[in-house]
């Protein structure tokens, strides 16, 4: 199956020495599968966010999105599938990084 890179955001980068206790960001992609398609998903984190440890914050829900032909959207659950047609895309938001240990305050 012919799947097409529509676009990729990852967001910005922390330098290390100021991430300590910030979750880690998330990134997000654009799938557009070509033609008709069955997409099935098996994913965690959608609902409950990465805990953070020793007092380190959680990071960001994962989310998977459909991007439909008539500019409808729709949510899919953590795990499932549904049928996409010939221009509708797939839009993956992976979870993100929890953090480790208290923010630092500069």
């Amino acid at each position: 199956m012919p799947i097409a890179l529509a676009d990729r955001l990852v967001s910005s980068r922390i330098e290390a020495a100021h991430a300590r206790g910030t979750p880690l960001d998330a990134c997000r992609s654009s799938r557009r599968l070509v033609p008709q398609t069955t997409v099935t998903l098996l994913a965690d984190r959608r609902k409950s966010r990465p805990y953070g440890l020793a007092s380190g914050e959680d990071g960001a829900p994962g989310r998977t999105e459909i991007l439909r032909a008539d500019g409808s959207t729709d949510l899919m659950p953590s795990k499932g599938s549904t049928r996409l047609r010939r221009g509708e895309r797939v839009r993956i938001e992976t979870p993100g990084g929890g953090g480790w240990g208290p923010a630092r305050e500069d």
